[in-house]
């Protein structure tokens, strides 16, 4: 995890064009799967059919077994997104990933078992291990020439993100990785490089702004010179009517702020004007 970049809607795109061979609609659909509910690679393969499929229709909450949970403490649910779980009725619209893995085992001649792996490698008819998922998802991101820190992990990053840029609640994120404890969850997000450059850009442009057009420079030094002058006398002024409203004006008009009394509630107030008078 440590230092796994999450990946851009322009790279996820490269990458699910770029699985080859007669394995890549399952390369594809792990990936794609993946991509969209940030399960761990380890829960990812161990999904069976029954996990994701039931009644000849896509599940529209996955729920991760304890046992292929991390740490097997307990199990946890995701929701599931319209690009995973809704298949289409109109066959010139593509299929949701879950529709498209099942679709393709078939057609493989796989078993669709509820307790068959939804990932079966083909090697022995068992689930696809960790290594040979990492090796899959290396070699589609190299030849997607992603750039940087990409790992299996960049998956769950992007999740995490993409989630939290959408609800800014980092307690939404932390369920839905299915952490136990939200510092855990503040280590997968991060700046952007893309936020990183649209402040970088408003920083070159705020610049160029000043540089280029005097006429704006007068403006703000003006506004400034306006605020440093009129908000004091402004402030002391409605503190003056504040005071009046609450029956202690009498005191501050005859000792001018210098004596305060200590049942006055506005005493760190008074003591903040008699600096400005």
């Amino acid at each position: 995890m440590k230092g796994a970049r999450p990946l851009t809607p322009d790279e996820i795109a490269a990458v699910s064009q770029s699985f080859l061979g007669k394995y890549a609609v399952r390369d594809k659909c792990l990936f794609l799967l993946g991509i969209n509910i940030g399960a761990r690679v380890s829960e990812l393969t161990a999904l069976r059919v029954g996990d994701v499929w039931h009644h000849s229709r896509p599940v529209d909450v996955l729920t991760l077994r304890k046992q292929t949970v991390k740490g097997k403490k307990e199990s946890y649910s995701i929701p599931l997104n319209a690009t995973v779980k809704a298949a289409k009725s109109n066959a010139r619209l593509r299929l949701s990933v879950i529709a498209e893995m099942i679709q393709w085992k078939k057609a493989q001649g796989e078993n669709i078992f509820p307790s068959d792996f939804l990932f079966a490698s083909r090697k022995g008819g068992g689930r696809l291990s960790r290594v040979q998922v990492h090796r899959i998802l290396k070699a589609a991101f190299e030849r997607a020439f992603l750039t940087g820190n990409v790992t299996t992990h960049s998956m769950r990053k992007t999740v995490a993100n993409a989630v939290y840029s959408a609800t800014g609640d980092l307690f939404v994120v932390k369920e839905i990785l299915g952490h136990k404890n939200v510092s855990t969850t503040q280590q997968y997000l991060g700046v952007g490089i893309d936020k990183l450059q649209e402040a970088m850009d408003a920083l070159s442009e705020g610049l160029g702004m000043e540089l280029d057009n005097p006429k704006r420079l007068w403006i703000r030094l003006f506004i400034g010179l306006w605020a440093f002058y009129w908000l004091p006398f402004n402030f002391e002024t409605q503190t003056r009517r504040d005071m009046l409203k609450h029956g202690v004006v009498k005191e501050v008009q005859e000792t001018g702020f210098k004596k305060v009394t200590k049942e006055s509630k506005y005493q760190g107030v008074f003591q903040v004007v008699q600096g400005v008078k």
